[in-house]
């Protein structure tokens, strides 16, 4: 779920997560459990580091071109 920002899709998740445990309805995980169940899309991965590396990228050329 980690895009570099929080998203509203992990707001939505966290959201219905809390009010499972608030209502006592919440089930324990193991951890490759919440592994799996962390991965919205298994892809977001691969875009969060294609952007870090743009990102990167960028600056650096901009910085050292000026």
């Amino acid at each position: 779920m980690n895009v570099g920002y929080w998203s509203p899709a992990a707001e939505h998740w966290f959201q219905r997560r809390l009010e499972s445990i608030r209502s006592g309805s919440a089930d324990l995980k193991s951890s490759s459990e919440w592994n799996h169940s962390l991965k919205v899309h298994r892809k977001t991965k691969k875009l969060s580091v294609s952007n870090e590396l743009a990102a990167f990228q960028y600056l650096m050329d901009y910085s050292f071109h000026q």
